[in-house]
């Protein structure tokens, strides 16, 4: 029985910590505006974190795609050079960001090409 209300109280804040961490977050729109598919890679550097965020996705024509960031945190779209200085441990944060993220206005569309 005490393994039971443990288990519980333990989802329960779980659940709580992760609906107070999301409700900080910014939501974020690429979309495509060009006729061809176009592979991105996405390098996020959030003020709370002390690494960074990549993630690498296609992009389809005018099909939007939605990614939530903490505000304040500096996005670029990588380039070959830029991918391989950070999976070689460099950071490329004290470079101009492509984008950065606003507190202000959520749901923002960048329009990608």
């Amino acid at each position: 029985m005490k393994k039971i209300i443990f288990t519980s109280c333990f989802c329960f804040f779980s659940l709580f910590i992760l609906a107070q961490s999301s409700a900080n977050l910014e939501k974020v729109v690429f979309k495509n505006n060009t006729f061809l598919p176009k592979k991105i890679v996405l390098i996020g550097y959030s003020p709370n974190d002390v690494g960074n965020s990549t993630s690498v996705f296609y992009l389809f024509p005018f099909v939007p795609k939605q990614f939530k960031f903490a505000a304040g945190t500096k996005l670029y779209i990588a380039t070959s050079l830029q991918v391989d200085n950070v999976m070689g441990g460099n950071r490329i944060d004290s470079q101009t960001p492509t984008y950065v993220v606003s507190a202000l206005a959520n749901k923002q569309t960048i329009t990608i090409f």
